[in-house]
């Protein structure tokens, strides 16, 4: 039979036996024409992936509050519990309101000697020690709490509390013999003065350390004195610091005891008008033993029957060698 006939309308028509086609081959023939009745088309690819599409749930925030003792303390630093040196919690004096009190051993104030240890009033090792560099701007204000900018003479130790403030125009620590320099005020040992009952007491302003002397009324003369522990004997410029005020005496003299004296340096003036007061004003260079027979001393002699012509403060060494601050 031949393989390819014409059928009643016309059109020629392919006829396969099954022994001239196996099954595979018939296979090939259907899938070409399902093909030819359902086309298939290029299609262009997402650039996202599909995993994206899917929205996670909205991050949960948590604000813990830390309101243990330990947030009272002065001190952050990496030494172990954030301590100074691993013991101190404390830069400064107790306010009145520290969480920890002294001798507590979580409530130890950084003393002594050791408040000359710079790193513990440097923010690059206590981190919350005050920073220079940074703006501090008040807490947000509330109906109770209107907070404001701080008082930079007497901050609040808790910015909600009134009571408890830090006097930052008290002295915090004074030393001796650094750079050269050896000073000597009114509070220290080497100070002296011939009767206390001639000489009063205030703190009013501008003075080294916490305050500083005045003459009461005096009966008959009177005298202050300065007498340093010099590291060694040399040549020393010697400063005075005194308060100025309108009262005061305007020719006041100063004994300088030294090798080959004493000398006397006449002339100073505590009165304003001549602006002496309230800095260091050098008296003279001088060779000085060293070995505690060095001294400076105010004179006072009576000059009317007011009190307050003179003010005695706070004496400086100067080695010769170091230029220094003035």
């Amino acid at each position: 039979m031949s393989l390819i006939e014409k059928n009643l309308y016309g059109f020629f028509i392919v006829k396969i036996k099954e022994w001239i086609f196996p099954w595979t081959v018939r296979a090939l023939f259907g899938a070409v024409f399902l093909c030819l009745l359902n086309p298939v088309y290029a299609v262009r690819i997402s650039d996202v992936p599909m995993d994206t599409q899917v929205q996670s749930a909205a991050a949960n925030l948590m604000f813990v509050l830390d309101n243990s003792g330990s947030m009272d303390w002065e001190f952050l630093t990496e030494d172990s519990d954030g301590k100074f040196e691993g013991n101190i919690e404390y830069v400064f004096d107790d306010p009145g309101d520290n969480t920890y009190q002294s001798p507590d051993s979580n409530g130890t104030i950084l003393a002594g000697s050791n408040r000359a240890k710079w790193k513990s009033q440097w923010s690059g090792h206590n981190k919350i020690y005050y920073n220079p560099t940074m703006d501090y701007l008040p807490w947000p204000q509330t109906a109770n709490y209107p907070f404001t900018d701080a008082d930079t003479s007497n901050p609040r130790s808790n910015p909600v509390d009134a009571t408890a403030t830090l006097d930052l125009t008290a002295e915090y620590y004074s030393t001796a013999n650094l750079a050269g320099q050896v000073i000597v005020d009114n509070t220290d040992a080497g100070f002296s003065v011939n009767a206390e009952a001639d000489w009063g007491i205030s703190d009013y302003s501008d003075n080294v350390g916490a305050d500083y002397r005045y003459n009461n009324i005096l009966s008959s003369d009177a005298w202050t004195q300065w007498t340093p522990t010099l590291p060694e004997a040399g040549s020393y410029r010697v400063y005075v610091w005194f308060r100025t005020l309108d009262s005061r005496h305007d020719n006041i003299s100063f004994t300088i005891g030294h090798v080959g004296g004493p000398s006397t340096v006449a002339g100073i003036s505590h009165h304003p008008d001549e602006g002496l007061g309230d800095q260091w004003v050098l008296l003279g260079e001088f060779v000085l033993a060293g070995d505690g027979t060095d001294y400076v001393r105010l004179e006072a002699p009576v000059i009317d029957s007011d009190c307050c012509d003179y003010s005695a403060d706070a004496v400086k060494f100067e080695t010769a060698a170091d230029p220094g601050d003035h």
